[in-house]
């Protein structure tokens, strides 16, 4: 990416930083309006269900707020759009496409195939362990 580019990325990353930062604000006043919600054992499992729902958003969000900080950290110290594996430069196509990426796409690839592995291996042993125990 150009020096422009990745001013320009910077800028819209700072404008999505504080607009999520305002809808987290926003969740902690609805969550407190939830809280204090009072009614009928329908109401409470409703208001419970609905407080559920807005804490994994508000986690989700967190997260991406921390990818995005974490960027623009990266942004600044001139480490942007370097894989954090290999030390290869990440390709233009997939920064723009997620501008949070710390791997290239093929250090991408592999760290997916690995997770994808061990998953497989705890399929299988929990498989083995379930047909045991009959």
């Amino acid at each position: 990416m150009t020096a422009m580019e990745i001013t320009q990325l910077k800028e819209n990353l700072l404008e999505l930083l504080e607009n999520l930062d305002r809808k987290n604000l926003d969740f902690l006043k609805t969550q407190e309006e939830v809280t204090q919600q009072k009614g009928d054992e329908i109401d409470l499992v409703e208001s419970e269900s609905q407080s559920k729902l807005l804490l994994r958003f508000n986690g989700r969000s967190n997260k991406y707020i921390k990818k995005l900080r974490s960027t623009l950290d990266r942004i600044d110290a001139g480490e942007f759009g370097i894989c954090a594996d290999c030390g290869a430069p990440i390709e233009n196509k997939r920064l723009q496409a997620r501008p949070t990426a710390t791997l290239c796409i093929h250090c991408k690839e592999e760290q997916e195939n690995v997770e994808r592995n061990i998953f497989s291996e705890k399929k299988k042993t929990s498989a083995i362990w379930d047909c045991n125990q009959l």
